[in-house]
């Protein structure tokens, strides 16, 4: 970890947040914004910049935003898919041109629906049946928006007018058109980070849960986008709340060399007390395993979480 002062995190914490800021600008003014395509383009390489930086802190900081904030959900939603489709391609080993389309599929796959994704993230009751049309049709509403803006690249548009139908293949990724194999990681990746995140109406689901619950019996694409996102994230991704078996609460600080054993700080005893000084433990070197994960709310943290302290004990 190469973050030694708080300034240091902060400052990082703040790049993320204007690459946020300006991608919710620029999503929600899209028909207004000069030269958008060129704009996505370069959040693509500021996000990229800030992956590369620590690959491990900035999914801490994005899995804070998905499981903490519906406040601009359209941005962080759109972040947090674009990150994992980057992550995914690079597993799934796509090639530099489908790799790179299917990260500003990512980012601009909401577009018929943006403002109605931040209000839905915050509305306390089911969608109404206007929007649900709404939903429906916003796949092709952002390939039209993508096509006035200058974005006419064809696989961009299949990929993003295909991204909600509930496909199935018996076939692994490879074996796909280019359009299919994209598709089928952004549906998967899409689904996973709307499940994971919270809304008025329900908590985000356990991430693990959330990962298992697009697997279906047959459907081999499936089952390798999510065999790619538990090895690119893992089962409890960094920045996520887990319970250990022995009864503590611990965050989550950094990937481990198996899905299933990441590197934990742990916070509290098995009684919800606060522990002091807070505790690295790589639970690969054996000790209390993770056993479940801990929605934020439920967690018996009556104090604010010094995530400066939490990333800085594995320095």
């Amino acid at each position: 970890m190469k973050l030694s002062t708080e300034e240091e995190y902060e400052d990082l914490l703040g790049q993320w947040a204007n690459l946020q800021s300006a991608l919710h600008i620029s999503l929600h003014h899209a028909q207004r914004t000069e030269a958008f395509a060129e704009r996505i383009t370069q959040y693509y390489s500021w996000m990229r910049s800030l992956l590369k930086h620590d690959p491990d802190l900035g999914l801490y900081l994005l899995f804070q935003v998905a499981s903490n904030s519906s406040a601009g959900y359209s941005a962080s939603h759109a972040l947090v898919c674009a990150v994992l489709c980057d992550l995914v391609a690079k597993d799934c080993a796509l090639d530099a041109s489908e790799h790179n389309t299917l990260v500003v599929a990512a980012l601009t796959m909401n577009l018929g629906m943006t403002q109605l994704q931040d209000v839905l993230a915050l509305q306390k009751h089911p969608p109404s049946e206007q929007q649900k049309t709404e939903i429906q049709n916003h796949p092709q509403k952002s390939v039209e928006m993508l096509k006035a803006m200058g974005l006419s690249k064809n696989l961009l548009l299949q990929t993003v007018a295909r991204h909600h139908r509930d496909d199935t293949s018996h076939q692994p990724l490879s074996a796909l058109a280019a359009e299919d194999r994209l598709s089928f990681i952004l549906q998967h990746v899409d689904r996973y980070a709307a499940k994971i995140s919270p809304r008025q109406t329900r908590a985000g689901l356990d991430p693990q849960q959330s990962i298992n619950s697009g697997l279906v019996e047959g459907n081999a694409v499936a089952t390798q986008v999510s065999q790619s996102l538990k090895s690119v994230v893992g089962t409890s991704p960094p920045g996520t709340l887990v319970q250990l078996d022995d009864g503590s609460t611990a965050m989550v600080r950094k990937r481990g060399a198996l899905t299933d054993q990441p590197e934990v700080v742990v916070l509290t005893d098995n009684q919800g007390q606060r522990i002091r000084p807070l505790r690295l433990h790589r639970t690969a070197h054996g000790g209390p395993q993770i056993e479940q994960a801990v929605a934020f709310a439920a967690a018996a943290l009556t104090e604010r979480l010094s995530h400066h302290q939490i990333l800085r004990l594995a320095a």
